[in-house]
């Protein structure tokens, strides 16, 4: 009878494997396949985002001279239920 939580465990722990490794090949793919920079930066941070399961993710990037750090890509994704309770943010 213990063994059940510890099945339903590992299946939730391996849903959650798989999920990562399903981002990490649509970053491969992507990595392989985008020509525009600013295309590629995003979709990698989107997945990014999502690997990390993080609510929101920025990349931040120096200026040509190095003197300068700028903010690329900003990345915020919201749950249904965080869109609801903070509709204007997640729009």
């Amino acid at each position: 009878m213990g063994d059940a939580p510890d099945l339903q465990r590992l299946q939730v722990e391996l849903r959650a494997e798989q999920k990562k490794l399903v981002l990490m090949q649509e970053v491969a793919q992507a990595l392989g396949s985008a020509l525009d920079l600013d295309h590629l930066l995003t979709l990698v941070m989107e997945k990014i985002t999502q690997l990390m399961e993080a609510d929101r993710s920025t990349l931040y990037l120096f200026s040509d001279d190095g003197t300068e750090l700028w903010s690329k890509v900003l990345r915020w994704i919201c749950a249904p239920a965080t869109a609801r309770a903070r509709s204007s943010a997640c729009r």
